[in-house]
């Protein structure tokens, strides 16, 4: 019998992360994809932070998530009244896993 050494394994990226994050059903009241499919929504940041962060990076802070998001060229669409914020990125697509191994976290 054969094993692969869990070493080579590439471990995901942080838009493979969080390309999971919105895909997971669990996650929609804090985060979810827009209808479109090409921008996603922090709902809840309160549970975002405490729930969701923890569960997937290292960091828990909101500003540390945030400052990831921008290195990685995902920028601010819109804010709402709710403190409700829009995220969009180019190569980032609903349905698109594939697109995030391409994507780099060395944009500034």
């Amino acid at each position: 019998s054969t094993t692969t050494a869990p070493s080579r394994r590439r471990k995901p990226n942080f838009a493979e992360k969080l390309h999971t994050i919105l895909n997971d059903h669990e996650c929609h009241h804090a985060i979810a994809w827009l209808p479109s499919g090409r921008s996603f929504c922090i709902i809840d940041r309160d549970e975002m932070v405490k729930n969701i962060l923890p569960k997937y990076f290292r960091e828990a802070k909101f500003e540390s998530f945030s400052r990831r998001l921008r290195r990685w060229g995902f920028y601010k669409v819109y804010t709402t009244g709710l403190s409700q914020i829009i995220f969009s990125h180019d190569m980032f697509h609903k349905g698109r896993p594939d697109l995030c191994k391409i994507m780099n976290g060395r944009q500034n």
